[in-house]
């Protein structure tokens, strides 16, 4: 499998698995590094679900790839993303945080393909 293949499936899987993030990629071909900045940096620095999930590619991206490297950033990182050369947006990115979604995904990255089962709860303030 291709490198930047390697990364879009990835990428999909992440934004499937967590769809309030937003993924943003480039490949700088000085350094041979391919560059994921994650978005919230909530996601990216409090969730240990996500960062078990980043170390998992990582590790997996290195047994195929070395000596080219994988590097996630977040949105207040020194490196970041200056031409974007693909970005994956997840379907709750950006939701107005008084609601909130359980929501439950069935997926094939293989095939492209996902479900969604959604219930909704939603919270006036008063």
């Amino acid at each position: 499998m291709k490198k930047k293949n390697f990364i879009r499936k990835k990428i999909c899987e992440l934004v499937l698995r967590f769809p309030n993030i937003k993924i943003v990629y480039q490949h700088n071909e000085m350094s041979d590094t391919h560059i994921l900045e994650i978005k919230p940096i909530e996601v990216f620095d409090l969730n240990e679900t996500y960062q078990e999930f980043e170390t998992n590619i990582t590790i997996e991206f290195d047994e195929k790839f070395f000596p080219d490297s994988i590097l996630f950033v977040s949105e207040d990182s020194l490196n970041r993303v200056t031409h974007p050369e693909f970005e994956a947006v997840g379907l709750m990115y950006g939701m107005v945080p008084n609601v909130s979604s359980q929501r439950s995904y069935h997926f094939n990255v293989e095939q492209g393909e996902y479900n969604t089962h959604d219930r909704k709860d939603y919270y006036i303030a008063a």
